[in-house]
């Protein structure tokens, strides 16, 4: 039988490769893969699929796996046309959840494992009634477990949060969007690049969070807790970041190509230092020294009153914290399973190592500098 190569898919980060496939009269077949510039014979091959039952309803067969001499694959509808990159092709898809204008989550309990996207929402496509895909996804309740190969949640356009429980387990990057908003829930993520990205759409992009708690984790490497090509705003909730480069460069616990603000609420960033909140923020504290080790953290003001607690499970330098609750001339301590790891009496806006003075909006004291 004659099987013609029709397109490579991008499942996730892994290529795979359709044939395109005209079914003979035979029950089965046998999909060899020979090296390039061999000529296949029936005993040269260097890996082969098992018997395969031939399905006539699908003309297409997917190779998804290459383990040793076993190649694994399985029936599709590649589509019609001819030649390797036709607009006419139905490409496979390996994501969760797939919806060509907008995906809404009310309640419920839902567990996504993904070789692709978990959730995926489109933009631009026209629809039936004439009108343009929005690309948005909202999660108003429930609880959504994700385990992806690439993003946890991808929306074209705004991707919000108003409340549930969204835990993204592991991903490449976490929630991305052109405009994401977190306005409520509780919002776990790993991911093995960004955490958050707010990435190029029709609008600029910006990361807005206005309540909920949000707990972000990244490998301290090249990746990006939270990273916007925009803004970030931040008026109410809870945030911790972990992850980055140890100390600024290109990347860091927080980035972006825009202005930080944070009006309300509680930010704690620890690893690489790349931004800072700038002007019109909370008072904010700032160490570029400060050793972090796996335990539990407390915040507290002079008054014994706890701000923030946390728990890390692995080992950063740097941090900095912002909150409406740090005042002026009061002091902090932030210590770790009951021993003292900073302490510090807010005299301005922007506090440093030591007491020391530094820029808002990126930079620390003592030449550590931020990317502007």
């Amino acid at each position: 039988m004659k099987a013609e190569f029709e397109t490579m898919i991008y499942s996730g980060r892994t290529p795979y490769y359709g044939l395109l496939v005209k079914a003979p009269s035979a029950k089965n077949m046998l999909v060899n893969v020979v090296k390039k510039g061999t000529v296949p014979d029936g005993t040269n091959y260097t890996a082969a699929t098992d018997g395969e039952t031939i399905n006539a309803s699908m003309n297409g067969y997917l190779l998804t796996g290459i383990s040793g001499i076993e190649v694994s694959g399985d029936w599709v509808s590649i589509g019609s046309g001819s030649g390797s990159g036709s607009s006419s092709k139905t490409a496979w898809s390996s994501k969760g959840i797939k919806a060509e204008n907008e995906i809404i989550i009310n309640g419920g309990n839902l567990t996504i494992y993904a070789m692709d996207d978990g959730l995926h929402a489109n933009a631009g496509t026209k629809l039936e009634n004439g009108e343009s895909a929005v690309g948005n996804i909202t999660v108003n309740g429930g609880s959504i477990t994700v385990i992806c190969a690439d993003d946890g949640m991808h929306a074209d356009g705004e991707l919000t949060v108003n409340g549930g429980t969204v835990h993204i387990v592991d991903s490449h990057e976490g929630l991305e969007g052109n405009v994401i908003n977190i306005n409520g829930g509780d919002v776990t993520v790993y991911g093995n690049d960004d955490g958050l990205n707010a990435g190029k759409g029709s609008v600029t992009p910006l990361i807005n969070i206005t309540g909920g708690t949000l707990d972000v984790t990244t490998p301290s490497s090249d990746t990006d807790g939270i990273d916007s090509n925009g803004n970030i705003t931040m008026s109410g909730g809870f945030v911790i970041v972990k992850g980055g480069a140890q100390m600024g460069g290109m990347a860091g616990s927080v980035d972006l190509d825009g202005t930080l603000t944070v009006t309300g609420g509680t930010i704690i960033a620890i690893g690489g230092i790349c931004e800072t909140p700038g002007s019109g923020s909370v008072n904010t504290y700032a160490s570029g020294g400060t050793s972090l080790s796996a335990g539990s953290y407390v915040l507290q003001n002079s008054k014994g009153e706890t701000l923030a607690s946390f728990t890390l499970e692995s080992s950063y330098s740097s941090c900095w914290i912002a909150s409406e609750n740090i005042r002026l001339s009061e002091s902090y301590s932030l210590t770790k399973d009951g021993s003292s790891v900073l302490s510090w009496t807010q005299s301005q806006q922007s506090e440093g190592d030591s007491g020391s003075s530094w820029g808002p909006g990126g930079g620390m004291p003592g030449g550590f500098g931020g990317r502007r």
